[in-house]
């Protein structure tokens, strides 16, 4: 995960890391959308690439346990 360069792509890593549990991926999602807008489920062609966007998410899903570098496993 030490190069990703869209959303799409970070929702695929974070599907794979809960095992496909949709319903897991739509809570965190949730909490995406409101902490700091980014919406996974539906992104726009124009926010998939956004720097900021993809920068901003990684931070906050490792801060909730998520797709940490180091391969250690979300709650």
């Amino acid at each position: 995960m030490a190069n990703v360069q869209r959303l799409s792509t970070i929702r695929e890593a974070l599907l794979n890391e809960l095992s496909g549990n949709d319903a897991r991926l739509r809570f965190i999602n949730t909490r995406l959308i409101l902490s700091i807008g980014v919406n996974l489920i539906l992104i726009k062609p124009n926010e998939d690439a956004d720097e900021r966007r993809v920068r901003a998410t990684l931070d906050t899903l490792r801060k909730m346990g998520f797709l940490k570098e180091d391969g250690s496993r979300g709650t």
